[in-house]
């Protein structure tokens, strides 16, 4: 039977209305196999390979994205990318989201009587202020895979944390790192998270047009276990946000 989630914005007084597929969507599938080895005779063995499943979105009826992703936390999924892409705001400007039964299409019906020269974003005042040991436990978190189970399960995804006020509140996991920013930045929204007032941070390196999504979504600190680009570094600090990187459980790198 069909979930249905009711969200009321009540600021608004507005009603989203979510329709997630029939089912749940395995992230990942175990296939049998052979461990061919040098010396030794092979072996019968098992490994884990993640999921990659297709997503086609619709807004108001015109097909606009084609994505590969995980296929977990497709709410998240397709509220953050329309919010790092300037689409909408926040919740309050979707009216429903509708996935098909296999999760293959989702079906975006927007708010079209909003007052799209609101401001979200960088022009907002940061708070760029952490305690080192909030780093370190995001990396400690990654390294021990306590909040990533897909990563523990096959070793090979992309993680993105949201922190908030020193605490780890929320883990987001998919084979593309881009996409997991956009999960992060969905399930906030979902939750009535202010960006502006968390971390974020993310297992692989950090290119521009990542930066990007982060400079729109107003988030003052980022962190990434890899190494930033020169360009992203450039945009980042034009817009007054932080940059950690290289980030371990006993160090990271400021800039």
């Amino acid at each position: 039977m069909i979930q249905l989630i009711k969200i009321i914005k009540i600021e608004r007084d507005l009603l989203m209305v979510i329709i997630k597929p029939k089912c749940d969507l395995p992230a990942y599938k175990s296939i049998s196999g052979l461990n061919i080895m040098r010396r030794n005779a092979p072996a019968a063995d098992t490994q884990n390979l993640p999921v990659e499943h297709s997503l086609s979105i619709s807004i108001d009826g015109i097909h606009s994205y084609d994505l590969t992703c995980t296929p977990t936390q497709l709410t998240e999924l397709v509220t953050g990318r329309l919010f790092s892409d300037g689409i909408i705001y926040g919740t309050e400007d979707i009216v429903s989201l509708e996935f098909s039964p296999d999760g293959h299409n989702a079906f975006v019906k927007l708010e079209h009587t909003l007052n799209k020269d609101r401001k979200y974003g960088h022009d907002r005042p940061f708070n760029n202020k952490f305690d080192n040991d909030w780093i370190f436990s995001l990396s400690e978190a990654l390294q021990q895979k306590l909040k990533t189970p897909i990563y523990a399960a096959t070793g090979n995804t992309h993680s993105t944390m949201l922190m908030h006020g020193g605490k780890i509140i929320v883990c987001c996991v998919d084979l593309g790192g881009r996409r997991t920013i956009d999960k992060a930045f969905g399930w906030a929204l979902l939750n009535d998270i202010d960006l502006h007032s968390t971390i974020i941070y993310t297992s692989g390196r950090l290119p521009l047009d990542m930066v990007r999504k982060i400079v729109t979504a107003g988030i003052p600190v980022v962190v990434s276990k890899a190494q930033p680009t020169c360009e992203a570094v450039e945009l980042a600090h034009s817009n007054g946000i932080t940059v950690l990187y290289n980030a371990h459980p006993d160090s990271f790198i400021r800039l």
